[in-house]
């Protein structure tokens, strides 16, 4: 499944999310009703066998299911989760992140809250369903959820808060309208990134050993394997031996025929764009969180950079640095309303 993402940077860590969502209520406020009723935040938590630390700002929780559902759409989100056999253990290993993003959003959501912000259910399930859609629809995003358990309607839940944090920032700190002669500073500062754009298409299968104990004999059959790979369904069938090979060790994670470009960069593109089409590379790659993935890479087809005049981009150009702008003011509110609060996080 692909995924459009709708990103939006709160200071330094911020939201992505693969369509989020929280448990919300239509109640009535005076003088409104029904779908035009504003949307209220609720706190539903139901059982689960993680519970998160509980975060309380200004002296009022963050709802802990919210969190948990985060924590478990960043692991669906995440190539890693095939093969995962403790979530548990995911958890305590992601937490932290995951309450910084979580801290950083509702501190937009209580200042939208506070600046008089309302979302009406109509908006709100416009967006949703069209959101949705653009995923494949109902039924293929619940299936996604389901490895996790993650319910619909937590998910929903979970893009309500990312919605109002959005409205919050679109509303108060977007930036102002560009003039021509900005946007064609931009560019001509820019104009090594904007003039084109190098493209990758790529499957590769990428192993994560479970624990400290690597298989150095499996790593030397893993390199050999590589020069053995010719075609997307070579990596779909090392996909399937090296789970049943490695069985609980290891999780075994992959992805067939995606695209990446020089705009994202990244390790994929890196190592890719100096591999010729229909040949595999072998590479360790360390995250930042200390993990390690060793992956076989097959690159199917590299398009290079192709020129791109002014007036080609600059109607994206606006879009661009409008975002750009968005960004940085978003992290400086976040981090101006983090030093007023008084956050306090208790482990359970």
């Amino acid at each position: 499944m692909r995924f459009f993402t709708i990103c939006l940077i709160i200071a330094g860590t911020l939201l992505v999310t693969q369509m989020p969502a929280l448990a919300f209520s239509n109640q009535s406020t005076p003088g409104s009703k029904g779908a035009d009723a504003p949307l209220q935040l609720t706190n539903d938590s139901g059982d689960m066998s993680y519970r998160p630390p509980k975060v309380i700002i200004n002296g009022i929780n963050l709802d802990g299911e919210l969190i948990l559902s985060q924590l478990k759409l960043n692991a669906l989100s995440t190539i890693s989760l095939h093969g995962m056999v403790d979530f548990d253990q995911y958890c305590e290993k992601h937490i932290q992140p995951v309450l910084h993003q979580m801290i950083g959003r509702e501190l937009l959501v209580r200042a939208a809250k506070d600046a008089g912000v309302t979302v009406t259910e109509k908006e709100f399930s416009d967006y949703y369903e069209k959101s949705l859609s653009m995923l494949g629809g109902t039924e293929k995003m619940s299936k996604f959820l389901a490895p996790l358990k993650l319910e619909m309607n937590q998910h929903r839940a979970l893009s309500l808060h990312t919605y109002l944090a959005r409205k919050y920032a679109t509303e108060f700190l977007a930036p102002k309208a560009l003039s021509s002669d900005q946007v064609r500073d931009y560019y001509d500062e820019k104009i090594n990134e904007i003039s084109g754009v190098e493209s990758l298409t790529y499957s590769y299968v990428g192993v994560n050993f479970i624990g400290d104990e690597v298989d150095e004999a499996f790593l030397r059959d893993m390199k050999q394997d590589k020069t053995s790979v010719r075609s997307r369904a070579d990596i779909k069938a090392l996909v399937d031996r090296y789970k049943k090979r490695l069985g609980g060790k290891a999780a075994v994670a992959w992805v067939f025929d995606n695209t990446t470009d020089s705009r994202v960069g990244g390790i994929v593109y890196e190592k890719g764009r100096d591999v010729a089409p229909g040949s595999a590379t072998y590479f360790r790659n360390v995250k930042k969180d200390g993990e390690v993935f060793y992956i076989i890479l097959f690159v199917e087809s590299f398009i290079p950079r192709q020129g791109s005049t002014f007036e080609e981009v600059k109607g994206s150009l606006g879009s661009r640095i409008t975002g750009e702008g968005m960004n940085a003011a978003i992290v400086t509110k976040v981090e101006e309303l983090r030093n007023k609060a008084v956050i306090k996080i208790v482990e359970p």
